[in-house]
C-alpha cells in the first residue's frame, strides 16, 4: 500500500493556546539545517512552480530538482540530499561531508540509492515531482514502473527511514538495487583545524550480517587526548535480500565518486571530499508485483556513536512498524501547527510562510546525549604557549570533575595583569591560583596539565551554565568562549524554557 500519508490538504487549525514547557532542548554545535520547506541552493533563474492550497500540509516542485535540497529531520537524526533522490557533497566546515545521514554527533551515510532493473532513481529515471510535508518528504518517478519514495525520521529513534512504493500496470518481478557509501564521522574536528577532519576520521570497515549492511569505524586516532571510538551503522530492510556485495564504491549513478577539493571553485558535480574514508554496499531484492497493485518496502538507516550493538537496536526499532512511526510522526507535526493560526486574505503566501516557519522550528531541535564540552580554539586568537588546544569532557561522577577539570586554573598576560591591577581589579589574582604567562612562556611554574588553559575554559562552561538551575542533557561545543558568551547561551535557554 501507499505509505501514509498521500495528497490532502486541510482547511486553517483551530487555533489553541501554547503551552510552555520547563524542558530543554540544546544545541551548542555548528549543525545547520534547512527548512523543511523547498528551498533553491542559488538564485532563481526559472519561475517557481511550487503549488500549495492555504491551509496544505504539502508543498511541490517539478523545475529544478537537483538544485534544490531536500531534508527530513527527527530529534535524534536527518538526512539531506537533493529532490531528485541523489546525495551532492555539501557543507563548507568538514568540506563535502555536511550532507548524508547523521545522528548526532556522528554521521553515518554518504548517501543511499535505489536502482530498477539496472536503472538508477533520480538519473536514469528522473524525479517528476518532489513534495514537503509536514514531517515527511516525497519524490515520484515515473516509468514502466511508477515510485513514491516517501522519507521521514522517526521522533526517538537514531535512525532514518524511506519507503518504496512500487506499482505496475502488468505483473512482473523488478530487481531492487539499494547502495549505501557509509562515512562514520565525528561532525568535529573541522576540516582546517588542530587535529582536523582527516587526522580524526578513520577507515570504516564493511560486512553483511545475513540481511543488512553494517559499516563500522573503531579506533583511536593519533592526535593527542584523542579518545578511542567505536560507530556503527546498519542498512537494509525487513526483508531478505537475494544478494549483497561489498566495496569501495557503491554509490549507485554516482560511482565513481568526483571528490571535492580542499579549496577553491567547487566542480559542477562533486561527490565526497578529501578526507572521507567510508566504504560500500549493495542490497539486491527480487520483488513480485502484480498487476495494478502496489507495493511499499520500507528501508532504515540507523546507526549510533556507541557501538554496534546500539546501533542494531536503532535499526529494530526503525523497522518494527514504519507505518505507525510515519502516522506517530504526521501527528506530532499537526499538533505543531495546530498550536496557532493566521489568516491573510490579503496575502496567503505571507500567511503560508508562518505557517511553515512552525516547521522549520520543529526542524531545528537535535539531540545528542552524554553531556560533553569542548573548548575549541584554532590557535588565532591565544599567542603561544596558549595556541591551539583541544579537549573533550565527558561528565563521568565526581571524581572525573575531580582529577580533569577542577585543577585548572584561570590564565593570563603579564600585560593584562599590569593593566587590570592598574584599575584595581583582579584583586584576587595571585601567583599560586593562576597562569600567568610572559613573553617567554609561562612565568610562575609548571602547567598542572599540558592542555591545561582548554581544561579552565570548560571550568568556566560548567560554572556559567550551573547559572540554569536545573540539569542540563546536551552537548557543547565552544570556541575561544568566555563568561559573557557563555551566560548569553544561559539567558536564551531560560528565556526559551
Amino acid at each position: 500500500m501507499t505509505p501514509y500519508p498521500t495528497n490532502r490538504s486541510s482547511s486553517p487549525p483551530r487555533r489553541r493556546p501554547v503551552r510552555r514547557t520547563a524542558g530543554i532542548a540544546l544545541l551548542a554545535a555548528a549543525t545547520v539545517l534547512a527548512g523543511t520547506a523547498s528551498a533553491i541552493a542559488g538564485p532563481s533563474r526559472t519561475s517557481s512552480t511550487t503549488t500549495a492550497s492555504a491551509g496544505s500540509s504539502e508543498l511541490s516542485e517539478t523545475t529544478r530538482l537537483a538544485d534544490r535540497r531536500s531534508l527530513v529531520v527527527g530529534d535524534r537524526a536527518y538526512a539531506m540530499g537533493d529532490e531528485t533522490g541523489l546525495y551532492p557533497a555539501s557543507g563548507w566546515h568538514i568540506r563535502g561531508e555536511m550532507g548524508g545521514f547523521w545522528s548526532q554527533p556522528i554521521k553515518l551515510l554518504d548517501g543511499i540509492w535505489f536502482g530498477l532493473d539496472g536503472n538508477w532513481l533520480g538519473k536514469d529515471v528522473a524525479a517528476a515531482k518532489y513534495t514537503s510535508g509536514h514531517g515527511y518528504s516525497r519524490i515520484d518517478y515515473s516509468g514502466s514502473v511508477d515510485v513514491r519514495r516517501t522519507d521521514f525520521v522517526p521522533d526517538g529513534v537514531r535512525a532514518t527511514l524511506v519507503g518504496l512504493t512500487l506499482s505496475s500496470s502488468t505483473a512482473k518481478t523488478v530487481k531492487l538495487d539499494v547502495d549505501a557509501h557509509s562515512e562514520l564521522m565525528q561532525s568535529y574536528p573541522w576540516g582546517w583545524t588542530t587535529p582536523s577532519a582527516a587526522d580524526a576520521n578513520l577507515p570504516d570497515t564493511g560486512d553483511f550480517t545475513g540481511s543488512a549492511l553494517r559499516f563500522r569505524e573503531q579506533g583511536t586516532p593519533t592526535y593527542p587526548n584523542a579518545a578511542a571510538h567505536d560507530y556503527a551503522a546498519f542498512v537494509g530492510s525487513s526483508l531478505r535480500p537475494s544478494d549483497h556485495q561489498l566495496g569501495p564504491d557503491h554509490r549507485g549513478p554516482q560511482s565513481p565518486a568526483v571528490i571535492c577539493p580542499a579549496d577553491g571553485t567547487t566542480p559542477a558535480r562533486c561527490d565526497d571530499s578529501l578526507v572521507g574514508k567510508g566504504t560500500g554496499g549493495r542490497l539486491t531484492y527480487d520483488v513480485p508485483l502484480a498487476a495494478g497493485q502496489s507495493k511499499t518496502i520500507w528501508f532504515a538507516v540507523a546507526g549510533s556513536d556507541q557501538g554496534s550493538g546500539a546501533a542494531e537496536r536503532e535499526f529494530g526499532k526503525a523497522l518494527s512498524n514504519p507505518e505507525k512511526l510515519l502516522r506517530a510522526k504526521t501527528s506530532a507535526r499537526q499538533q505543531i501547527d495546530a498550536q496557532s493560526a493566521v489568516d491573510l486574505p490579503g496575502d496567503r503566501l505571507l500567511q503560508q510562510s508562518v505557517e511553515w516557519s512552525k516547521q522549520n522550528l520543529a526542524d531545528s531541535v537535535q539531540e545528542a546525549r552524554n553531556l560533553r564540552i569542548r573548548d575549541v580554539n584554532e590557535g588565532k586568537d591565544y599567542p603561544a604557549p596558549v595556541g591551539q588546544q583541544h579537549y573533550v569532557y565527558e561528565y563521568q561522577g565526581p571524581e572525573s570533575f575531580r582529577d580533569q577539570v577542577a585543577p585548572a586554573r584561570t590564565f593570563g598576560f603579564v600585560h593584562e595583569f599590569t593593566r587590570l591591577a592598574a584599575a584595581g581589579l583582579a584583586a584576587g589574582g595571585r601567583l599560586d591560583n593562576c597562569v600567568l604567562i610572559g613573553e617567554d612562556g609561562v612565568i610562575n611554574g609548571e602547567l598542572r596539565f599540558p592542555d591545561e588553559f582548554v581544561r579552565h575554559k570548560i571550568l568556566d562552561v560548567m560554572g556559567d551554565f550551573s547559572l540554569l538551575g536545573r540539569p542540563l542533557r546536551g552537548r557543547i561545543v565552544a570556541r575561544a568562549t568566555g563568561h559573557r558568551h557563555n551566560v548569553a547561551m544561559v539567558r536564551e535557554l531560560l528565556a526559551a524554557a
